[in-house]
């Protein structure tokens, strides 16, 4: 249960959403769940550090939005009309990057002209323990 006053301005938590209290008449009370800054006229300063215009910068610029510093363990490869992004095994290692496939595809898809078709590639390698380049051979002792 809530304990305190119940009175307009003040902000609850309503099953783990915030909500301010509008309005109470008659034990009944009113919650407002919108944004603190919903219906306000909000200017913005903006500063523009870079105007991307080469392609692939636009490209991996729109997926580094979705995934960060990783875009570093990625490798991008535009043929005619086909992106092939191969995450190697990035996508391995982050299972919640496949969560972000679509969000990657569409955000391309939409702001990229001549990109009509996109490949994710990831791959999965042996590892080997250290040490152990090629496989030892038997120097034919007993049989």
């Amino acid at each position: 249960g809530y304990e305190g006053e119940v009175a307009p301005g003040v902000v609850l938590n309503v099953d783990g959403a915030p909500a301010i209290i509008r309005a109470v008449v008659s034990g009944r009370v009113m919650l407002d769940f919108n944004p603190p800054l919903a219906g306000k006229r909000l200017l913005y300063e903006v500063k523009i550090h870079k105007i991307l215009t080469n392609k692939k910068e636009k490209i991996n610029s729109l997926i580094e939005r979705h995934i960060g510093d990783d875009i570093k363990n990625i490798n991008v490869i535009e043929r005619q009309n086909t992106l092939t992004i191969d995450f190697g095994s990035l996508s391995i290692e982050k299972p919640e990057l496949h969560l972000q496939k679509k969000r990657i595809a569409e955000d391309i898809l939409k702001y990229i002209k001549g990109i009509e078709k996109i490949e994710f590639k990831e791959k999965i390698e042996k590892v080997k323990p250290s040490g152990e380049e090629k496989p030892q051979q038997d120097k034919g002792q007993g049989q």
